[in-house]
């Protein structure tokens, strides 16, 4: 009975939860929360949950669940990783491996970190996908300081492109 309870509890949160995140983005002129996001592609999920009074955690599941249901998962792949990227490396994108040995281990842990949390927020089927991403992520040519303006960002579309449909390797 306690967990019919429990049950009950979560669903009735989560449905206040819809209601209002639904309420905020009615009142800035949004029907969906991807628009939302889309309006401030630089914003990390944590300043999004700022603006809308909830969650980082909860704002990134209904991020996926509208992606799943426009079929855009990819572009919002994009933009979770553009987001948690630029939080975890405010100072950009460092390519000169001798002059910053230690600046360059330092970005290779937390690259790995962005994409574990991406592996965790998007669907399963896509695991291989992102796996792709991430191994190509070592050998982009981007330039020093780079950080991708959101999920249109050209170089994380030559990227995902890249990675996204192809076959294991």
């Amino acid at each position: 009975m306690v967990m019919i309870e429990q049950k009950i509890d979560l669903e009735l949160a989560s449905n206040e939860w819809t209601a209002a995140l639904s309420q905020a983005l009615t009142i800035r002129g949004f029907a969906f929360l991807t628009d939302y996001a889309d309006s401030l592609p630089a914003a990390s999920l944590a300043e999004l949950a700022g603006n809308l009074g909830g969650e980082p955690f909860a704002l990134e599941q209904k991020l996926v669940e509208e992606a799943e249901a426009a079929g855009q998962m990819q572009r919002c792949a994009r933009g979770l990783f553009a987001r948690d990227l630029r939080s975890e490396i405010p100072e950009g994108w460092r390519r000169d491996k001798a002059d910053h040995r230690d600046m360059m281990v330092d970005q290779d842990f937390r690259i790995k970190g962005v994409f574990l949390t991406l592996l965790m927020a998007v669907p399963q089927a896509y695991n291989d996908a992102i796996e792709r991403i991430e191994h190509a992520m070592e050998s982009i040519e981007a330039p020093e300081g780079w950080l991708p303006a959101g999920p249109d960002d050209l170089i994380l579309i030559e990227l995902f492109e890249s990675c996204w449909h192809a076959e294991a390797m």
